[in-house]
């Protein structure tokens, strides 16, 4: 037997994840944010990435993302200024997440990761049920988030 065609090289570890995902999002940014209805200019800007159905911003300060299977990819824009943002996850309209297990931050501007609890431990992220509110700071916010339920 000849030797096998290796085709796409498998994602060893973290970063090379990262990554991958860095450039899928540099890629489906725009186009994700124009399908999400946002204008640039807004406070909040939330564009799904991988496994949302749906994602609305209710005015500058609320959303709500609706991802079916309990695991969510989307990308979070605030702009700079302090204001707190909540964000309410749904399996469906009538079928709120119950318990958030995570959530994993990777921030867009320095390609690093975030440690979420460091974020909740300074009091910017709480989680309560299926809801998340993240206070802002006067840089503003960059990020890639994954959000996964704990009863998925």
């Amino acid at each position: 037997m000849g030797k096998r065609k290796q085709g796409i090289k498998r994602i060893g570890s973290m970063k090379g994840f990262i990554d991958g995902l860095r450039l899928f999002t540099a890629a489906c940014c725009l186009a994700t944010t124009c399908l999400a209805g946002e204008a640039p200019d807004t406070l909040l800007q939330l564009a799904p990435v991988s496994g949302i159905e749906t994602v609305r911003v209710h005015g500058n300060d609320r959303g709500t993302v609706h991802c079916s299977k309990g695991i969510c990819l989307f990308l979070l824009r605030l702009a700079p200024g302090s204001q707190t943002v909540t964000i309410h996850f749904y399996y469906a309209a009538d079928r709120p997440f119950a318990k958030i297990e995570g959530i994993h931050v990777l921030d867009n501007k320095t390609g690093n990761s975030i440690d979420s609890d460091a974020l909740q431990a300074r009091g910017r992220l709480t989680m309560d049920k299926g809801v998340v509110r993240l206070r802002n700071h006067q840089q503003g916010v960059d990020w890639l988030v994954r959000v996964i339920d704990y009863y998925r």
